[in-house]
């Protein structure tokens, strides 16, 4: 029995136009261990866009259409026809893009907690100091005797004008720290 001679070529051709059409969503790009990694599936988002090597094409997007006057003359209009440009707006984005934006959110919300612990850390800075100033404020009024230790180190009891000017000065700071 003889074969077709077309057919080993026509293996081979295959075989080709499979692999091109593999290879053109490679991701390619270096881990945190400088290990070179091939991939089908885009680098996890803690991948520095610095270390990709190779990422496919984004598909080219059809620009966004201009709004039209009549559209964003009369509000009825404009959500009617925005209702029809929906499935448009909502294509999804390229792998790439996904990643960029996530990577984006995740500083953002970095930032925002770390703003958050910076205030919270102020609140219980301030909290302190207003229970410091309470409890010298209420030491001060008990009318008890109140000794300091002057610049040579040696004891000393608060008289009345100085327990008076004492007060005074732990209410404004009091006032000036909000408590």
């Amino acid at each position: 029995m003889r074969t077709n001679p077309l057919w080993p070529i026509l293996t081979v051709l295959i075989a080709l136009g499979a692999s091109t059409h593999a290879g053109a969503q490679m991701y390619q790009w270096k881990d945190q261990n400088g290990r070179t990694v091939f991939s089908d599936s885009p680098p996890p988002p803690n991948i520095p866009p610095g270390n990709i090597i190779k990422a496919p094409k984004p598909a080219p997007r059809a620009p966004a259409p201009a709004p039209t006057p009549a559209a964003s003359a009369d509000p009825a209009k404009a959500g009617a026809e925005g209702a029809a440009d929906a499935p448009k707006a909502a294509a999804p984005k390229p792998p790439v893009d996904q990643a960029a934006e996530f990577r984006k959110r995740q500083a953002e919300q970095a930032e925002a907690q770390k703003k958050a612990a910076e205030t919270a850390a102020e609140n219980q800075r301030k909290n302190e100091q207003c229970a410091a100033y309470r409890s010298s404020l209420a030491t001060l009024e008990s009318g008890q005797r109140v000794r300091r230790t002057n610049d040579k180190g040696e004891p000393y009891f608060l008289e009345d004008n100085d327990r008076a000017r004492e007060i005074e000065r732990i209410r404004r700071d009091m006032a000036t720290t909000k408590c």
